[in-house]
């Protein structure tokens, strides 16, 4: 088992491993005691953050990825994202879980695997940067190969608002996407970015997203865009 992701809390803390099929554990970290497991589920997929959605640390929402096959024969299929609830720490349960893409010829994946500041949640809503490419034929990846121009309709980098207020009966709903793309981009997988993945919740509604080299202002209820900056460096 490798660890893959973990979130101390005050007395129990919970740790995600990468074994074929993953066990979210719920570990107790009493003081003056040695650390036990106190309970665990499996599920398809992994995870590789961990994020509380209450004060108390008994909602979690993990991020990571399904996977389908076995062994050697195992292969991520798609984003996952994943509510947990430990509130009984020795019978945690997995309210709702959602791929985002299970296309067997697009790859998704999301910065939060290695930056954690790129995630943002507040009541009920989370924020998530998300990079789908489908490559099951690459010339589909480049409307015009030659000027490296993106194609939109089978590629995505930008981010999901997802809706998590009633995870359990209503599982988890995707709310609007903000498209990143512009149109010109760079090759995939070799561009740094003029930023980092970074989301931010206003109180008066709106959101703002930063992507690569573009910053847009959209509104958190309806996902309408308000703004849209193009940065540019020469």
């Amino acid at each position: 088992e490798t660890i893959t992701a973990v979130k101390f809390g005050e007395t129990f803390s919970y740790a995600m491993t990468f074994d074929q099929r993953d066990p979210f554990y719920v570990l107790d970290m009493t003081v003056g005691q040695a650390p036990a497991i106190k309970g665990s589920v499996k599920l398809d997929g992994f995870s590789t953050y961990l994020h509380p959605l209450n004060e108390d640390q008994t909602l979690l929402v993990a991020i990571g990825q399904n996977v389908s096959g076995t062994g050697n024969d195992l292969m991520p299929s798609g984003l996952l994202v994943t509510v947990f609830d430990a509130v009984d720490p020795q019978n945690p349960r997995a309210l709702a879980s959602k791929t985002l893409e299970n296309d067997d010829f697009i790859d998704s994946s999301s910065h939060a695997a290695w930056e954690p500041k790129a995630v943002q949640y507040a009541n009920g809503t989370l924020v998530i940067p998300v990079s789908m490419y489908h490559y099951a034929d690459r010339s589909d990846m480049w409307e015009d190969a030659e000027n490296h121009t993106f194609n939109e309709e089978k590629n995505f980098e930008g981010f999901y608002v997802l809706d998590l207020t009633n995870a359990e009966e209503d599982g988890i709903k995707e709310v609007f996407r903000v498209n990143h793309i512009s149109g010109s981009y760079s090759e995939p997988y070799c561009t740094g970015g003029l930023t980092q993945s970074r989301s931010i919740l206003y109180d008066d509604g709106s959101l703002m997203t930063m992507y690569d080299h573009l910053v847009v202002s959209s509104d958190i209820k309806t996902g309408v865009e308000q703004w849209k900056l193009n940065v540019t460096i020469e």
